[in-house]
């Protein structure tokens, strides 16, 4: 009996400390599987809205109503989501259609200036996606809702550099 006692203590430690790891492994995912899907969508979107009359003097001018567009709809469909809002063009709020995440926003700045040798124009876009984390283990669910309601934010920054070489 004692030894029975003792292996199911070992089973509930075990399993105490094994279900925070399992998470921390699912977060490490979630942000591998946001951050994939924001450097996709941004390359989708830099080829198709550089503009052709900047091009030929070997400007990266962009078209940042087209690239906001493309980047969105880019995003939507690699990560299965619709669109809720769209403030300007500069942020945009993503709602999962599975449920698998909560509500994404995404913000784009662009900046656009000379790369003080030549006359060549440069494009800076610099994209924040935030998301708040939602748990996938049951353990961690309960302690999020006994907790101090402290929102665990996932965020990607990633910065893409739009320039043209000769």
């Amino acid at each position: 009996m004692r030894n029975f006692a003792i292996g199911l203590l070992l089973l509930t430690l075990g399993s105490v400390i094994v279900q925070p790891l399992i998470e921390i492994v699912n977060l490490g995912r979630e942000k591998i599987i946001l951050s994939t899907a924001v450097i996709t969508s941004a390359r989708s979107a830099k080829d198709r809205s550089l503009e052709y009359k900047s091009q030929r003097d070997l400007n990266a001018v962009v078209n940042e109503k087209l690239f906001a567009e493309y980047f969105s709809d880019a995003f939507m469909k690699s990560m299965n989501l619709s669109l809720v809002n769209a403030d300007g063009i500069n942020k945009y709020r993503f709602k999962p259609q599975d449920d698998k995440y909560n509500d994404i926003i995404v913000t784009l700045d662009f900046v656009e200036v000379g790369d003080g040798v030549s006359d060549q124009f440069v494009t800076t876009v610099k994209m924040r996606t935030e998301t708040e984390y939602k748990y996938k283990t049951k353990a961690m669910k309960i302690v999020e809702t006994m907790g101090n309601n402290a929102s665990n934010n996932l965020v990607e920054e990633q910065t893409l550099i739009l320039s043209i070489k000769n």
